[in-house]
């Protein structure tokens, strides 16, 4: 697994769910400043717009948060990040993931 970040974005978050699940990735610093940076082929294979946070793992290949977000706790089931998609107890699946993709400047 491949995760391409930058420091002080919203990359941090990704991070910090990797690092929660327990899944050994590869970090690789992309300057978004550095135009050069942004146009490394193996990046833009992952993030066509050129956006951190990016995640390749396998053939999947993410690049927004809140994707990558669903994706690992739909992928890593282990280390119960989210309630599985059939819970019907205190937290449905549905909220949990209207949750993380809503539109970050709502929580700023």
């Amino acid at each position: 697994m491949k995760f391409y970040w930058c420091a002080n974005t919203r990359a941090f978050r990704i991070a910090w769910l990797l690092e929660e699940a327990g899944v050994r990735y590869e970090r690789v610093v992309i300057d978004i400043h550095d135009a050069a940076a942004k146009s490394d082929p193996a990046f833009r294979a992952v993030s066509p717009m050129g956006k951190v946070p990016a995640l390749q793992d396998g053939a999947a290949r993410l690049s927004d948060s809140g994707a990558i977000c669903i994706y690992v706790a739909d992928q890593y089931t282990e280390a119960r990040l989210a309630p599985t998609r059939y819970a019907v107890r205190s937290v449905p699946h549905g909220s949990v993931r209207r949750r993380l993709t809503q539109p970050p400047n709502d929580m700023d």
